[in-house]
């Protein structure tokens, strides 16, 4: 799976009022995504929480796809990371980002 590098920039003072407005964003078009979609990104977030070792993970809803990311993320079982990225990659529908507080996985919507 192809790799990209997000350079993102910290909230500094405005942390919170970034994570709640991203939390209203998210609830806004969390909305407009199908059951078989929602399931799809639960699915996967079950499986990476299997495969990584973090601080925290999350999904967040956006108008063209969700993320589910992972901060502090360890890779706990690369056998089957190595798996989903695979199997995700032949799908043609995710991407992978590397951030400075962890990996995010963005799944296109179909």
């Amino acid at each position: 799976m192809q790799t990209f590098t997000l350079d993102t920039k910290e909230a500094g003072n405005f942390a919170w009022a970034a994570a709640q407005d991203a939390e209203r964003v998210s609830n806004k078009w969390r909305s407009t995504y199908s059951v078989d979609e929602r399931n799809r990104v639960l699915k996967a977030i079950d499986l990476l929480d299997c495969a990584y070792s973090c601080v925290e993970s999350f999904i967040n809803f956006r108008k063209g796809f969700a993320t589910i990311k992972i901060n502090g993320a360890r890779v706990k079982d690369r056998v089957l990371r190595d798996q989903l990225e695979a199997y995700w990659e032949s799908q043609g529908t995710v991407k992978k980002c590397e951030t400075p507080q962890g990996t995010i996985y963005r799944f296109f919507r179909a």
